[in-house]
This record gives structure tokens, sequence and C-alpha cells, in this order.
């Protein structure tokens, strides 16, 4: 009797050994360990795209470029890791905020009650493509990650608490979640348009309800933005930092927003479709784009399904209507709100969350007939067949990434040597390392590199003159741990433009190393 007095006790005082707690603690470990698995060789081989590695180093700490692109956040999660950029700790901790990310979704979503998409739903996200290429940013891949998960909190909150409590916490969350990354204002106001459109569904006579859940998302989603817009602007003020032109930040605002409508509405739908159909955005590769296709079409009998069932409320089915043309713009939110920016897969997270909606619409309105059931477990079916797209692709793309790597550190390995024969270098002479191996005499190795994104197909140096003669930099110091005497940005530019560059020959030709204005200069491409 005294035992299960004391059991009972410790349930009550520590949660997490109620069943539902712990079940869901196995769930989240058992999805980790996936996550863990898929992405082990970007992170075991410390993986980065040009800009990680132009940017990032070995310690970083977000400065005013980081808050003139809006990102005034940035700076405090930063400060939490120490500034230390680890390929391990980068790598794993933001495993983990996706994990609980997908895992809130499924509450989100309303799906908690479905066994296959408990699972389903949170693999999507931690084994989708663009994770990946979050994943390549190693000096800010935990600050995105958690940006993500807060804007699902964000519209978790809305939905789950009462009106006030609910739109206050949910624009704070909304807020936090700008300050690291703003394309995920498109996560929250896309969610919680998904959660208007089930209430809807589910509800077809209470349209006074659904006007006051309208207005509340309306809300905290405004609330968000103006309290995310006034801490911004405080922080540009006090730091005396001006808003840059780079992707369109400079140019953010109510009435800006307003006057582009008509270029950011059908760009919002062009990058909607080429996400899921197009091979712009997302590579798409190993058959994803039919299993996109079979899904959506499962989806709209779901919710033909249900407006027939519901057909009388006229009201309510004309609603549910407008709200799937919506959608598109509530996740491709970022496209009204900056018109100048173009998409690229790092910041289309907001998309990542309408395959698991589309599962939640054919788990909850398919019905209970056979037929229906069919067609629901060919939905989860077809996931499965999307999951190993996805887990293709993160191999397609990290052994596109792995190769560039070796070959680089080849190439610079071979320069090293080469540099340290000369007696200009010996000399002390500056150094100007100019040029991507993959555009020379080193070609990407890797057997699925067309079928690779194109940010991993580009390796770790970018195209430009200057950006690879500094990235060129960067490797020497981290992987060779060498520091050189570099020549400097203009210099690079002005040797770029002479003719004894260009009439020079590529790395390992003879004649590919010479002394150009004073400056030991290696065309590499």
């Amino acid at each position: 009797m005294k035992e299960n007095s004391v059991q009972l006790q410790r349930e009550k005082c520590f949660p997490a050994w109620d069943p539902a707690v712990r079940q869901e603690a196995r769930r989240f470990a058992v999805l980790l360990a996936v996550a863990l698995v898929a992405h082990f060789q970007m992170i075991a081989n410390g993986l980065q795209n040009p800009d990680s590695l132009w940017l990032g180093g070995d310690y970083h700490i977000a400065d005013s470029w980081e808050l003139s692109l809006g990102r005034w956040g940035l700076v405090l999660v930063d400060l939490l890791r120490g500034g230390f950029v680890s390929p391990i700790l980068s790598g794993v901790g933001m495993l983990v905020l996706y994990t609980a990310a997908g895992m809130l979704l499924v509450r989100v979503l309303e799906a908690q009650n479905s066994r296959p998409l408990r699972w389903l739903i949170p693999l999507t996200v931690v084994l989708a493509p663009q994770v990946l290429i979050t994943e390549s940013y190693l000096f800010c891949s935990i600050a995105y990650a958690l940006a993500f998960l807060l804007a699902v909190a964000a519209a978790y909150w809305v939905q789950r608490l009462p009106r006030r409590p609910g739109v206050l916490l949910g624009a704070l969350f909304l807020m936090a979640s700008l300050s690291l990354y703003q394309s995920n204002v498109g996560v929250t106001a896309g969610l919680l348009l998904m959660w208007l459109l089930r209430t809807l569904l589910d509800e077809p006579e209470a349209l006074a309800a659904f006007a006051r859940r309208l207005g509340r998302t309306l809300l905290a989603c405004a609330l968000g933005l103006v309290a995310y817009y006034i801490v911004l602007q405080l922080r540009l003020y006090t730091t005396q930092v001006a808003l840059s032109g780079y992707k369109g930040a400079d140019s953010v605002g109510v009435l800006h927003a307003l006057t582009s409508l008509g270029t950011g509405i059908p760009q919002a739908y062009r990058d909607f479709f080429d996400y899921f159909f197009g091979r712009t955005l997302a590579a798409n590769y190993y058959h994803v784009r039919p299993v996109y296709a079979l899904l959506f079409v499962l989806a709209a009998v779901a919710l033909a399904v249900r407006l027939w069932q519901i057909r009388r409320h006229r009201v309510a089915c004309l609603l549910a209507v407008v709200l799937v043309v919506l959608l598109p713009l509530a996740v491709a939110a970022i496209d009204l709100i900056v018109p100048e920016t173009t998409l690229i897969l790092l910041t289309c997270s907001p998309l990542l969350t309408v395959v698991p909606f589309v599962l939640t619409l054919c788990a909850r309105y398919m019905g209970e007939r056979r037929l229906a059931r069919a067609a629901v477990w060919l939905a989860v079916g077809l996931t499965v067949v999307l999951l190993r797209g996805y887990l293709l692709q993160l191999n397609t793309d990290s052994t596109t990434l792995l190769a560039s790597q070796r070959t680089t550190l080849t190439v610079a390995q071979s320069l090293l040597q080469d540099l340290q024969e000369c007696p200009e270098y010996r000399a002390g002479m500056p150094v100007a390392i100019i040029g991507q191996p993959e555009s020379g005499n080193y070609p990407n190795l890797s057997p699925c590199y067309d079928k690779a994104d194109s940010l991993m197909q580009m390796g770790l140096l970018f195209h430009s003159p200057h950006a690879n003669a500094e990235g060129w930099q960067q490797i020497f110091k981290q992987y060779l741990g060498v520091a050189l005497n570099w020549s400097s940005r203009d210099q690079v530019m002005e040797i770029v433009n002479t003719v004894e560059y260009q009439l020079m020959a590529v790395y390992p030709q003879e004649g590919s190393l010479q002394e150009i204005q004073g400056c030991l200069v290696a065309r590499v491409a």
C-alpha cells in the first residue's frame, strides 16, 4: 500500500513517469536516431557549403552583417553556443530541434491519434533535402532549425490556448522565429490556415467560431510581425546599422508589400509549384514528383468527399475552397513580403508542412468505408516511397559535396607544396589562389553529381574570383592549418583583369603559378 502511494506521488511530481510521455520520449529517441544515421556522412565529414566556409570558420558570432539582414536574434543563439562552430555540435543540435519540430507538427495538425502519421510526419521533416542544406551552414544551422521550431510552436499556442494568451504567446514565438530567419513566417501562416480549414470542415455550421479563429490568427501574425519590426528598428538605431539591399531586406514594409502584390502573388504560386514539380528549388529526383502528384490527388479526393458531406453549408464550402486556394500564398508568405528575394531550398522550410497536411486530410476525411481505408493506406505507402526518395537525395547531396571537399583539399595540399618551392613565397610575397577546381582540371567525380542540389554541386567555393580567393584562405586555415600572406580582395580583382592573368595556364599545367603585380598567383580555373 505504501509503495503504491509513493508511486502515485512520484507520477504526480514527475509527469515523465506517465506512460504517454514515456512513449513520446521513445519515439523522439528513435526518430532522432534515424535522422542521425541519415545525416551521418554530413556530420562525420564536417561538410559545408561556400557560405559556411567563407563566414564561419571555427568561431562565429553574428555581427552587423546579420543585423543588416534583419536577423537580430542570431547573436543570442551564437552567444548561447559560445560561438564555436563544430560539425558535431551543429549537426546533432540541429537534428534535435528539427525532430522536436516534427513531433510538435503532429500535434499542430491534430494527427496524434493516427499511429502511422505519428511516425511519418516527423520523418518527412528530418529527412527532407532542405534540412541537409541547412546543415551545410555550420555556423548557423542550429539557429535556423530553432527558427523553424519556434514558428511551429507559434501556431501551436494560437490553436491550443484561450484567445488572449494564445495570441500573445503565438506572437512572441513568431517574433523570435523571424529574428532568426524571416522566411519561417510562412510556417506559422501556413499552419494556421490549415487549422482554419480543418475547423471549418469539422464544424461547417459554426461560422461565428470560425470568424473568431480567423481574427485570432490574423491578430497573432500581425502582432508578431509588428513586434519583430519594432525590435529590429531599435537594434538598428542603437547600433547605427542600416538594412542591407541583399535579398531585398531594406525594402520590407507594409506599403511596399501591398504595392508589390502583383509581383508577389504569381511568384508565390510559381515557387509552390516549382518546389514540388520542378527542379529549380528542389532537385526532385528519385520519383518524388509523381509521388507528390498522387498525394495531392488523394488530398483533393478527401476534400471533395468532405465538401460533398457538408454541401448544405454552402458558405462553409465556399470558404473552404478559398482557403485551399490561399494555401500556397500562406506557405510562401515571404514572396509577398519581399517580392525581390529569390527563394532557394534553404528558404523553403514552410513548404515542409504541406505533405504532413496532405496526409492529415487523407486520414481525416476519407471516411470509414473499405475503399476509403485503402486510400488512406495508399497515402501512407506513397509517403514511404517519398521518404525513400528523400534518403537517396540526402545521400546524393552529401556524396557530391564530399567528393568536392576531397578534390579541393587534394589541390590545396598540392598547391601548398608548389608554393613552398617558390623563392618568392619563401621571401614573403603575397599569395592569391583563384578559381574552383571543378571549373578547371578537377571535375567533380561524384557518380550522382547530376542529381545533386545546385548548392551541393557548387562545392566548397563560390564562382566569383574574389569570393573563391577568400575561400582558399579559409581552406588553408581550417583544413591545412596554414596561414599564408594573402593578397587583398582589391588586389585580386585587379589581377583578374590583367592580360597576364588571362593568358595563364590552369593548374597544374606549366605556367599556372606566376608573379603578377607583386603577387604570387595560382590560377586554378
